[in-house]
């Protein structure tokens, strides 16, 4: 007659440990580059949706006051303001501030988004440079809602495709899209 004997086991041998790590060590440096591209997405949406939001509001102050605005961006950094054409304020640096006036307007898009005129300012690059150039024009808004000239900027998190954000002359609207770096949205 045998005798059964139970094989009860209080533990986890080492070889089962270590295989489970490597599976979380496998699943979080595939999760990780993934994140990070999500959360880059996410921000280079909020700010499109930003200078968007500005561009309209430049716009809908050009049809009230009957006079230009223009919406201008310092490429390579967080840094946009919209005016009238002809105020004096436009030949300040982008000082990392928000300044609400009534007849000016500075703010910043979020951390870790800069504007680019291209998308080579933001793609191929894994970090931001230095603020270059100068205040560089989007759009000019003239008083019958129309833009003076279409106007076309890049915003986005370096690194990741950025969102292209484009103003139509004739209209005066902006459109946000998806950049893909192909020539079409």
């Amino acid at each position: 007659m045998r005798i059964r004997t139970s094989h009860n086991r209080t533990a986890f041998t080492l070889l089962e440990i270590l295989l489970v790590l490597a599976i979380f060590v496998i699943m979080a440096a595939v999760s990780v580059p993934l994140m990070r591209t999500m959360l880059g997405d996410a921000s280079a949406t909020a700010a499109a949706d930003a200078i968007s939001g500005q561009l309209a509001e430049a716009r809908a102050r050009a049809m009230d006051e009957g006079r230009a605005w223009r919406v201008a961006v310092w490429p390579n950094s967080r840094a946009y303001q919209l005016a009238p054409e002809d105020s004096a304020d436009w030949n300040g640096n982008p000082a990392e501030e928000v300044i609400d006036k009534v007849d000016f307007i500075r703010g910043l898009i979020p951390k870790n988004t800069i504007f680019g005129t291209r998308e080579e300012d933001i793609f191929p690059i894994e970090k931001a440079g230095a603020p270059t150039g100068t205040w560089t024009t989007v759009a000019v808004f003239l008083p019958d809602g129309s833009a003076r000239d279409d106007g076309l900027i890049f915003v986005g998190t370096p690194g990741i495709r950025p969102m292209r954000v484009s103003v139509r002359a004739l209209t005066g609207t902006a459109s946000i899209e998806s950049y893909k770096g192909t020539g079409q949205p």
